[in-house]
Parts: C-alpha cells; sequence; structure tokens
C-alpha cells in the first residue's frame, strides 16, 4: 500500500466481483471466532476440528445467501480500490454484519458504513456488543431462501 494511497479519501460503492469473496471469507472468521469464543462453547469448537470446519462452512453458505438477496457496500481508499477497509450487509430490515479490517477501526470507517445503509440502530442478526443501540432479532436470518 503506498502512502499516496493511504492519503486518498475513503470511498463507498457497492460490491462486486471479488469483494464478494472477500466479505464471505471475513464475515465467516469473525462469526466463528465469536461463537468459538462464546462461554460454555468454546470445547464444542476446538481449533481445526470438524465442528469448526462444519460450523465456518455453514456460515459462509448463510453469508453468500444473505448477500445475494440484501446489499453489500465496500469502503475503499480511491487510489487502492481493491484493498477493501471493510463492509456492511444489510437484509430483510435488519443489519447482518459490518466488518472493518483491525488496522482501520477507529478511524470511523464503521461509522461512514452503517450511515451510507441508514443504520442508526435497530434489528441486528448477528450479535454484537460493539454496536449500541442493536436489537438482537436472529430470526432475520431466514430472510428469502
Amino acid at each position: 500500500m503506498t502512502a499516496a494511497a493511504l492519503a486518498s479519501p475513503i470511498v463507498l460503492r457497492a460490491a462486486s466481483g471479488d469483494d464478494i469473496g472477500f466479505a464471505v471469507s471475513t464475515w465467516a472468521q469473525e462469526a466463528v471466532r465469536d461463537v468459538a469464543g462464546a462461554p460454555g462453547l468454546a470445547d464444542l469448537f476446538p481449533a481445526g476440528s470438524q465442528e469448526r470446519i462444519t460450523l465456518k462452512r455453514a456460515i459462509e453458505t448463510r453469508a453468500r445467501r444473505l448477500i445475494a438477496h440484501g446489499e453489500l457496500i465496500v469502503a475503499a481508499f480511491d487510489e487502492a480500490p481493491a484493498y477493501l477497509l471493510g463492509w456492511v450487509c444489510v437484509g430483510n430490515g435488519a443489519l447482518h454484519f459490518v466488518y472493518v479490517r483491525s488496522e482501520h477501526r477507529g478511524g470511523g470507517v464503521c461509522r461512514m458504513l452503517l450511515d451510507s445503509v441508514g443504520w442508526q440502530d435497530g434489528p441486528v442478526t448477528h450479535w454484537s456488543g460493539h454496536l449500541p443501540g442493536g436489537r438482537y432479532e436472529p430470526e432475520r436470518l431466514r430472510g428469502p431462501r
């Protein structure tokens, strides 16, 4: 990443092509980490286990379905459009997931993404203590099949 790219403005755009693969991959990584790290569940999904692999594949499948039937917006530097800083997925009246690369957290990227889809508070389908005002409504995951 060049200094010029890092200094360029952040742009938001609808996802396309390779963006979707990045979103599905990071969604699954973060969600598996959250589930496997939850109290009482860590022993059910030990690292490298078939259970954890199965969980990851199920999350990837669900993520692809939600992306296909929802809206996926990505954030990138204007001078480096292929390097995604993060993304947000909404659909079925809920925020499904928002992700920002760890090295870009705390800089307002998450707020930009949430603002781009009009989310201030409301239903979320992936529980996170990082989103004040979110109401956990996992039933909205059912959405379109």
